[in-house]
């Protein structure tokens, strides 16, 4: 995936006043976090990504791109209080969803937003609960 795609993502996360209300500011990473005073937080992972050759791709170069992305929200399995209850967990996921799925203010650069996926974990070796959910979406690129 281009990294401006995902400098997008992150950027429409960390963009919501509701999400950071609810993990804090600068708490949307590329990769899991490694001790609990990164908690909450939510990670960002790439997928698998399809390519599909637009109509006049011959003339235009411009390739539709069908990727997806995986967002982990985390919250520390040990703590009873808000933000890192389990409760908090839901809550900070359904944030996500309502950013991502809001079909009149997309991420930029991309389009047509589905969550295929979504599974509570618990990771015992880190005592920490996450949320994995999976998303497509769309966005096109213009080849060389």
């Amino acid at each position: 995936m281009k990294t401006s795609v995902m400098t997008a993502i992150r950027s429409k996360l960390l963009a919501d006043s509701g999400l950071t209300a609810l993990i804090g500011a600068n708490r949307v990473f590329r990769r899991a976090p490694h001790s609990t005073a990164n908690l909450p937080c939510v990670t960002l992972q790439d997928g698998n990504e399809s390519s599909t050759p637009q109509v006049s791709y011959a003339i235009f170069k411009k390739r539709w791109q069908d990727p997806s992305v995986q967002i982990d929200v985390w919250v520390d399995g040990d703590a009873e209080d808000f933000p890192n209850t389990g409760e908090d967990a839901s809550t900070i996921a359904d944030q996500i969803d309502t950013i991502l799925l809001d079909a009149l203010n997309p991420v930029s650069i991309t389009r047509m937003w589905k969550r295929v996926s979504s599974t509570e974990q618990w990771e015992d070796d880190e005592r920490t609960w996450h949320i994995a959910s999976r998303y497509e979406f769309m966005y096109t690129l213009t080849d060389d």
